[in-house]
């Protein structure tokens, strides 16, 4: 078979758009691992991204011991290779061959630490643990694999490594003229559905309204296969099949990229395009992925729905500046973090390898003296200076008398100077590696200094530096040297730079002096953010578009290392069910080249057989199979210990004899077996690969649980609710979304948990909201971990407060009830129509309370409980039979957002537009009703007059909706909408038709309130508390015809309309607007109040004159 590779194909376009002159030089070899010798067996990209950072010595297959003894390496660094570094390891590496063993062998013996990455976690975990199971020190891109090798190899040198960037390779400097759309390169895999289905929905939205969205296909020019992009994706195929030195073409040659996971779940793996565009200064738009999610936060547009990718980016472009800003933090984020250079030091110093300590890196900022310079700016220069995000640096004031810094001089970095001559002096004694001057008129941001520095770090310049600038003129912003940004430069001011001092300074006496008097330096141009000219005493607002932007940047390595390193598997106390091993095992003597011996702890299995062959090794002895799981199917489970590649095997015969078919159980993973309806007899076998020996422990049957591991969490606030909306379903608890995305407005990121079942935890995302799902022992997992600063619980259900009561100890937790959770069945009588649901009812009703019970009589002051309003509370302590002391209760409305709803003067003619945007699956919604008073209304000679929109979905929408199907000015749409198409709807009508059997509050209602629709409703419940005859009309239950009477009031009467519009929207706004009722929640939650209460938003039923 040939192996060669097609030729690459590359748009002339993008030729005639590289920019010609000399490329920006690059350092290599200059970290803490720059001197190290490492024998390596690594795939073509790994061995490009760490070349850079040691001298690498790949081994082949034939020489490996010749290699070896010349090289002398300090370290052997393998990774889950399936080719090797030309082509020299194909299809061997997860084998563990004679020639990996030999290679491992010769470094035990000479005292060489060994270390493995595998960069194919989670998916390839089983396939390389043997492999990982011979190394001093294992890695892996997946957190969640971390404990599962503790387990598995029995020792605890195991670390979280994800993939970087190689700043050699993929680094900002600009070599084109970027093409204004999206690139994606990379390949189609069929084999990944939701991939697929991510790929059509984001490319629709890149490509939507002449938008350009080119594609560099992997497999060009290869033979049709799986990975072969179908016809549809042709018109934007415009190259492919790129090596490495090309990938700049779609990395640097626009805008933007999309990135595709495939691996979607897991807390840290991601595709590693994404650490090269972002160190490529390129905008990333992706697919949903957590790991992602949680590393980079918002500096990666995530997300699996075209509608919200577009929401973001437009967002993100209405900022100033926004686009550049977002880039230039992620630029620096993986600069700092996440570069090949941070991995390479991590995996050598955690396999034992002796290393150096860190290159200093310490600028010296010089102040001069200068007669116009004034005393208070340069005090708040230099008390703001302490606040750089780069901490080791040297400022050097530089005054002809004593300056009077006050209290910043008290910082040892803060340094006064007689004048220039005594710098030489302070850089030698102080360790300095570069030098700059300030400025007191010009702004530095936080990151100035980070910046610079980091760019002297993979840029082989002398000086690096703003040549394109923002500058503040007269109080107009400009943009000066447009285009000059990550280029080389000539003109680069050491006011805004910094300059690499030689390597000895008292080598070169003046250095210091010499270098700051030049006008202009060579070097670097960097982006144009975090540095102002003239903006030190401008407004904010004047010098925002240099500024960092109020973005989530991720979690930092060092916490998701933490996290990783505290990971351990909690086994299950219960013992899981398991097949008796010495029955499938009984008769199975020394075979060949293989035997098996009992030991204690279970059956070891081993061979002799050379790498690369396999053997079925089966037991002679037939089991019956019992009849009644004949046709059946059930999950196998076969727990073996590393060392050799071991799989279960079972041949199912029929009455004959004759084989009828077979199963294979492959080693640690869930295998589903379908047992032949026609079997009656069974043979168990092993099927052996390879050399070396194992133990079987046990064969575990049933379905898959995973181990519980606590969730790392992108914040230490956490939410928990037993629904949550998504792409597909808008309504689920929407308004605890709304309370989200609110809090996060008033600088508060909560993370989002939904309870559930499943077999492990999910992650998936809604409008920028990450969404865990995950199961009770994941819950209490993370609860038990420490890592939860704050607990926050809307709908407690049963098993929230099993986690909730067993956990050793809670963080403040504040609990909101909503209903149905905690009312009894006789609240809800309408819902059941026949005998057998509402004895369920009641059951369930019974159960209900005496949990509520439980709840209110154990909890402490840690725990505090919030109501929708006062009717509700009141209901709740007469029904559960327990009244909560006044400190331990809040009454605080659901929040309504009036700068989502707002409110526009309604016209007389709106008040014959009606709408109802309900949902279907509940009877309390009374949408029945709503019917009978349009269908009242149609006797009405007027009728034509009105106009009606029902909204909504649910199990009874058709049979409710269908007495209206034929009426031709009602209009009927049936589905799910957003909270920007619910206000435009709003617009569009003057009145919600609202009735109810039952409610708490009303959020749907007061969010219609606050656009300026009156609402006819039903005084019932709480309702009352919230509406009064001066904003809303108030029918009795049950009745239809005064819901009618309502419209025809509203009809007959339109100066009342006008005046019922604008009351009900200033009532909302007061008793449930947004600003007052989130502090309350939000001083409650965080206990900011200094007790467990906080002020209760109370209905305050005054009435103003004055328009909303």
């Amino acid at each position: 078979m040939s192996r060669s590779a097609p030729e690459p194909v590359v748009p002339e376009e993008m030729t005639a758009r590289r920019r010609p002159g000399p490329s920006v030089p690059v350092r290599r070899r200059a970290g803490r691992a720059g001197r190290l010798v490492v024998a390596c067996i690594l795939d073509e990209f790994s061995h490009t991204a760490f070349e850079s950072e040691a001298d690498l010595v790949p081994l082949s297959m034939e020489f490996w011991r010749a290699e070896l003894t010349a090289a002398r390496p300090d370290l052997l660094f393998v990774e889950s290779a399936w080719r090797g570094h030309r082509q020299a390891w194909w299809n061997t590496v997860h084998r563990l061959g004679p020639e990996l063993r030999g290679i491992l062998e010769w470094c035990r013996d000479r005292g060489v630490p060994t270390a493995f990455w595998n960069k194919e976690d989670p998916v390839h975990f089983n396939t390389f643990l043997t492999t990982a199971g011979q190394f001093d020190a294992v890695f892996t891109t997946d957190l969640d694999c971390v404990p599962r090798y503790k387990r598995e190899l029995g020792h605890d040198n195991v670390h979280f490594l994800p993939f970087a960037a190689q700043p050699a390779e993929s680094n900002p400097a600009e070599v084109f003229d970027r093409v204004d759309g999206c690139a994606f390169a990379g390949a189609y895999y069929a084999r990944y559905p939701e991939r697929l289905a991510d790929l059509r929905e984001l490319s629709a939205e890149l490509s939507s309204e002449g938008r350009r969205f080119d594609v560099y296909d992997r497999n060009l020019g290869r033979p049709p296969s799986g990975y072969t992009f179908p016809e549809e994706y042709d018109r934007f195929i415009v190259g492919g099949a790129l090596t490495p030195d090309l990938l700049d073409v779609p990395y640097k040659g626009y805008t933007v990229n999309l990135n595709l996971n495939s691996v979607k779940q897991s807390q840290s793996m991601f595709a590693r395009r994404v650490f090269e565009l972002l160190a490529s200064n390129t905008l990333v738009v992706s697919n949903f992925s957590r790991g992602l999610r949680l590393m980079f936060g918002d500096l990666v547009i995530s997300t699996d729905s075209g509608p919200e990718l577009r929401r973001r980016v437009e967002a993100l472009e209405a900022e100033p500046n926004g686009v550049e800003r977002l880039r230039a933090m992620a630029l620096r984020k993986v600069l700092r973090e996440h570069t090949y250079a941070e991995r390479l030091e991590f995996v050598a110093s955690r396999s034992g390898v002796a290393m150096p300590a860190a290159a200093v890196e310490r600028p010296l900022l010089v102040l001069p003296a200068s007669a116009g310079h004034d005393p208070s700016a340069v005090r708040a220069l230099v008390t703001d200076w302490r606040a750089q995000s780069w901490t080791d640096w040297v400022l050097a004031v530089v005054a002809a008398d004593e300056a009077d810094l006050g209290e910043s001089v008290a910082d040892p970095r803060v340094v006064t100077v007689d004048g220039p001559d005594a710098l030489d002096a302070l850089a030698r004694a102080r360790g300095c590696t570069s030098v700059g001057t300030l400025d007191p008129g010009d702004w530095y941001g936080p990151h100035y200094l980070e910046d610079l520095v980091l760019a002297l770090r993979w840029a082989d310049v002398e000086a690096a530096g703003h040549d394109e600038h923002i500058a503040v003129v007269d109080g107009v912003v400009q943009r000066r040297r447009a285009g000059t940004a990550w280029t080389l430069s000539e003109d680069l001011r050491p006011a805004r730079s910094l300059v690499r001092l030689s390597g000895d300074v008292t080598a070169a006496p003046g250095d210091v002096t010499r270098l700051l008097a030049q006008d202009v330096v060579p070097g670097l141009a960097v982006g144009p953010v975090e540095y102002v000219a003239g903006g030190a005493d401008s407004p904010t607002l004047l010098r925002e578009q240099a500024a960092t932007l109020e973005l989530d940047p991720g979690l930092s390595l060092a916490a998701i290392r933490a996290h990783a390193d505290a990971l351990e598997i909690d086994e299950p106390d219960e013992e899981p069910d398991v097949l008796d091993l010495g029955r499938i095992l009984e008769g199975m003597a020394t075979f060949d080249q293989l035997s098996v011996l009992w030991e204690e702890g279970g059956a070891r299995v081993s061979s002799t057989m050379e790498t690369g062959r396999h053997q079925y090794w089966i037991n002679p002895l037939i089991r019956p199979v019992a009849e009644a799981v004949r046709g059946t199917e059930e999950q196998l489970h076969l727990d073996v210990g590393v060392g050799l590649d071991v799989m279960l095997v079972a041949f199912w015969l029929n009455d004959a004899g004759e084989r009828i078919g077979h199963a294979m159980i492959p080693a640690r993973q869930y295998t589903r077996v379908r047992v032949p309806a026609e079997a009656t007899g069974l043979r168990w076998g092993l099927r052996v690969s390879g050399t070396g020996s194992a133990v079987i422990h046990r064969v575990v049957r049933g379905p898959y649980v995973a181990p519980p591991v606590p969730m790392l969490t992108g914040s230490p606030d956490l939410l928990v609710t037993n629904i949550y909306p998504s792409y597909g379903n808008l309504y689920r608890n929407g308004f605890v979304h709304a309370r989200r995305r609110s809090y996060l407005q008033r600088g508060h990121r909560i993370e989002v948990v939904v309870l559930g079942a499943g077999d492990q935890p999910r992650f998936r995302e809604f409008e920028d909201v990450d969404v865990a799902m995950l199961r009770p022992a994941d819950l209490a997992a993370t609860l038990a971990s420490g890592e939860v600063r704050t607990l926050m619980v809307h709908c407690l259900l049963p098993e929230t407060w099993e986690v909730l009561k067993t956990a050793p100890a809670l963080p403040p937790t504040t609990v909101w009830t909503h209903g149905f959770e905690i009312q009894p069945w006789w609240r809800r009588r309408f819902n059941y129509t026949t005998a057998a649901e509402l004895e369920a009812a009641q059951a369930a009703s019974e159960a209900r309370l005496a949990m509520w019970r439980e709840v209110f009589q154990t909890t402490g002051d840690d725990v505090h409980f919030v109501f929708v309003s006062r009717w509700f509370a009141e209901t709740v302590f007469d029904d559960v039979g327990v009244r909560l002391p006044e400190h331990r209760y809040s009454v605080i409305h659901n929040p309504v957002d009036g700068t989502v709803f707002r409110y526009r003067e309604k016209t007389a003619e709106d008040r014959l537009r009606i709408l109802s945007i309900r949902p279907y699956h509940s009877r309390v919604y009374a949408n029945d009703l709503a019917v009978a008073a349009v269908l009242d209304l149609a006797a009405e000679p007027w009728f034509d007059e009105l106009e009606f929109t029902f909204l909504g979905d649910g199990p009874l929408f058709e049979e409710t909706i269908a007495p209206l199907r034929d009426l031709p000015n009602v209009t009927v749409r049936r589905g799910f909408l957003t909270h920007a198409q619910i206000a435009a709807e709003h617009a569009r009508h003057g009145v919600l038709l609202v009735p109810s059997r039952s409610d708490t509050q009303g959020v749907s209602r007061d969010e219609a309130m606050s656009s300026g629709l009156v609402p006819i409703t039903s005084a019932v419940a709480a309702i009352p508390e919230f509406v009064d005859e001066e904003v809303a009309f108030l029918a009795p239950p049950e009745d239809h015809r005064a819901l009618a009477d309502a419209v025809r009031t509203l009809r007959a009467e339109p100066a009342r309309y006008l005046r019922m519009s604008a009351a009900a929207a200033r009532r909302v706004r007061r008793q449930s607007g947004a600003d007052h009722v989130l502090d309350a929640e939000l001083r409650l939650a965080f206990r900011t109040d200094g007790d467990h209460s906080a002020p209760s938003v109370r209905p305050h039923p005054e009435r103003e004159a004055h328009r909303p």
